[in-house]
């Protein structure tokens, strides 16, 4: 039988994350990724000569001393990327009904762009402002600090940041610019805690990238970083069973049957299918009853389309664009390789009861399903070209793709696209700790902090910290070469970066 030090479960950001960290430190690192493909969510894939992303591919804080640039420089990733610069004037715009509003990086821009368009609110735009600089200093592992765990306790995480702005004096036309990218939280303002706007927000108004995928795409970054590192991957590799024994983690078995030993696992899946990998009774009720009654973020359904126009709405920002519902669609596109066409992705948060239907269309009635998906992208097509009239013409649809697709790829419960949902009232309740009873098995992934490539790859980090012979980790990754860099435009791009004199007010009372 053979034998690996660690075994980790998953290939999407937190698996492949943790992978390199352990090979790195020196253990025999194996990652088992049960589909064809490794990258979980980083997967592309290629339709009518374009490459598209299976989800929301933009980056944050990746310029000269920005955290995820730290943490992509220790892992070998960040060489390896060709990244493209979103538009430093306007990297996100929020569309609505009867009103829109660009967003600008850095926390200086925005400050004026926003007390432009309200300049009665300037005091409550300072508070926002403030508050969110005063919040994010306080992650230690989004600071790379030392700090100790508990000292999250004093974030704001059981104020939703609906509740939040309104105490700060807000109006609720600011509230809704303030709050209109959080479907990048899988949760609504009313119920997404202060804390995980907070961190998602500044992590994309420091700096705001794009990966040409089109060129080498974000999970062959990893996936070969990995490999450097001396990792082995497998893949079309599903687990069954995790093999305990009284001084806790042993070994996995597939589902063919092969068996693999190890001292140590760590399941980077969707918390609640732990419960049927791991032996009966490995888990107090309590823990399993709160598992499985978590509730999940919602699933998406996804457009990928050609834009044929040199010029593209969405190509370097982000655009959100809601309806008299308040329903959104978020809207990205990637370049294309040279005279191509942009690759553009449309994604809308889809309700449960909606996800249950189409999982019961897919497997009862697949003509029935192909259809339902049609009208689903008919209806994303007509919101686009209600906005922009000459877009009809320009915009081929080239695939569709639904929660039902999500689960299949991730066993993600109903497709759900950022896992357990830790709202305002739920926080502490859903919060979930790297360490299990079992020992050596640990857990990462995006339920266990925050969304998106760098809640996922913090969430690596917290669990290799608690491992035996990793507490110096932060230090580790701090003192690497990667992350001690000299840019002859490090000062003027960090200077761009600061907040403006009213903000540091609001930030220092």
């Amino acid at each position: 039988m053979v034998f690996y030090d660690t075994v980790i479960i998953g290939s999407g950001v937190s698996g492949m994350s943790a992978g390199i960290i352990l090979a790195k430190s020196g253990r025999s690192v194996l990652v088992l990724e049960q589909n064809k493909k490794p990258g979980g969510l980083m997967q592309t894939f290629v339709r009518r000569s374009s490459v598209f992303p299976t989800g929301v591919h933009k980056l944050g804080s990746l310029g000269p001393g920005e955290i995820l640039r730290h943490y992509f420089k220790f892992l070998g990733v960040f060489d390896r990327l060709n990244l493209v610069p979103m538009d430093d004037s306007g990297y996100e715009e929020f569309v609505f009904p009867a009103s829109s509003f660009i967003a600008p990086r850095g926390y200086a821009a925005l400050f004026n762009a926003l007390v432009k368009a309200f300049p009665r609110e300037k005091k409550a735009i300072t508070a926002y402002l403030g508050s969110m600089k005063a919040t994010v200093r306080q992650f230690p592992l989004y600071n790379l600090t030392t700090a100790p765990a508990d000292s999250v306790n004093s974030m704001d995480s059981s104020t939703p940041i609906h509740s939040h702005l309104k105490g700060l004096g807000c109006s609720e036309a600011l509230i809704k610019v303030l709050t209109a990218n959080h479907p990048l939280h899988g949760m609504p303002p009313e119920e997404c805690p202060a804390m995980i706007h907070f961190l998602v927000t500044d992590s994309f108004l420091n700096s705001s990238w794009r990966v040409d995928e089109s060129q080498t795409p974000l999970a062959k970054a990893f996936t070969d970083a990995f490999a450097k590192a001396g990792g082995s991957l497998r893949c079309s590799a599903r687990v069954e069973r995790l093999n305990c024994g009284s001084g806790g983690i042993k070994g996995i078995r597939l589902s063919t049957g092969e068996e693999i030993a190890c001292n140590e696992v760590v399941f980077t899946g969707h918390p609640q299918a732990i419960i049927e990998l791991c032996p009966e009774h490995s888990f107090r009720p309590a823990f399993r009853n709160r598992l499985q009654r978590a509730e999940n973020t919602p699933g998406i359904f996804g457009v990928a389309a050609q834009w044929m126009d040199k010029d593209c709405p969405f190509a370097l920002k982000d655009v959100y664009l809601y309806s008299k519902s308040r329903a959104s669609l978020y809207l990205s596109a990637l370049p294309g390789k040279k005279e191509s066409p942009w690759a553009m992705t449309a994604l809308a948060a889809i309700p449960e009861t909606e996800t249950i239907r189409l999982m019961k269309l897919r497997t009862e009635a697949r003509d029935e399903y192909q259809k339902a998906k049609q009208v689903l992208a008919t209806a994303m097509v007509d919101a686009i070209t209600d906005r922009w009239g000459s877009a009809r013409n320009k915009i081929e649809v080239a695939a569709t793709y639904t929660p039902v697709t999500f689960n299949r790829y991730t066993l993600s419960p109903l497709g759900s696209a950022y896992g357990i949902k830790k709202s305002a009232e739920t926080f502490w309740k859903n919060q979930l700790n790297p360490v299990t009873r079992i020992k050596g098995l640990f857990l990462a992934g995006q339920s266990l902090t925050v969304s998106g490539v760098l809640g996922a790859l913090i969430s690596s980090v917290q669990a290799c910290m608690t491992m035996e012979g990793m507490g110096n980790l932060v230090t580790t990754i701090t003192d690497s070469d990667g992350c001690h860099e000299h840019h002859g435009n490090a000062y003027d791009y960090n200077h761009r970066n600061q907040t403006s004199p009213e903000c540091n007010r609001g930030i220092n009372q």
